[in-house]
């Protein structure tokens, strides 16, 4: 009897779980249907709004013509912009008023006048260490000419190498003027340059010469500034 119990008791169990598995598995096939009538009912309207909430390209503007004027309706096109015609307008000088005042005669135009051409040639070559303006009259003192003669100059014309102001001593003087003779400087000189009117005074002067006519003074001076002494000039001294 106990073994018919427990045989009837297992199939009872067997019966209750095969019959849970049958309702799932109906349960399951009719989510599934609904699933896919749902699917068929709003699908096409889910794709229908996605695709309007989409902005839409605004339409062109049309320009529209009256009734029964047999025009047809176009849209407007953007053209370049066409500057040929700004050539018919002339040329205005923005610093010349344009509009005169009422009873005001116009402004006349600017004349644009050529600058004079400087001519080098009228140029003369003056010694920075010579006054060239004076507040009293000074007694004349003779010039040297390009084209005088060798009596006129008197025989004193000099070449000044280099001018040592009187601060740094007598010994520096002599030593530009040794160094102007190891450059083939000839006839080297140096003297005080206060003690000549034609000189610029608180100085000394290291010369070369002196030479007896302006054309030998100034072609030892070619020669020495080609020894490396540009600045050197011409001088004459005179007591």
């Amino acid at each position: 009897m106990a073994t018919d119990a427990l045989r009837h008791r297992a199939s009872r169990q067997n019966a209750a779980i095969a019959a849970k598995k049958r309702r799932e598995r109906v349960l399951l096939v009719g989510c599934l249907v609904l699933l896919v009538g749902l699917v068929a009912l709003e699908g096409p309207k889910t794709l229908h709004k996605l695709h309007s909430s989409s902005p839409a390209p605004a339409p062109a503007p049309a320009t529209t013509t009256p009734q029964g004027s047999g025009a047809t309706t176009t849209s407007p096109t953007s053209r370049p912009v066409d500057l040929r015609a700004l050539r018919n307008y002339t040329t205005k000088d923005p610093f010349v008023a344009q509009i005169a005042t009422t009873g005001a005669a116009p402004t006349p135009a600017l004349a644009r006048n050529a600058p004079p051409r400087v001519r080098t040639s009228h140029f003369v070559a003056k010694d920075p260490f010579v006054q060239q303006v004076s507040v009293s009259a000074p007694a004349s003192s003779p010039t040297v000419s390009p084209k005088a003669p060798a009596a006129t100059t008197g025989g004193n014309l000099v070449v000044i190498v280099a001018s040592v102001p009187l601060g740094q001593g007598r010994s520096a003087a002599n030593k530009a003027a040794s160094t102007a003779r190891s450059h083939g400087v000839p006839n080297v000189h140096v003297v005080l340059s206060s003690s000549y009117p034609t000189l610029r005074r608180g100085f000394y002067a290291v010369y070369s010469g002196p030479y007896p006519t302006l054309a030998r003074a100034l072609k030892m001076l070619d020669a020495i500034r080609g020894r490396g002494y540009v600045s050197a000039y011409t001088r004459r001294l005179g007591r």
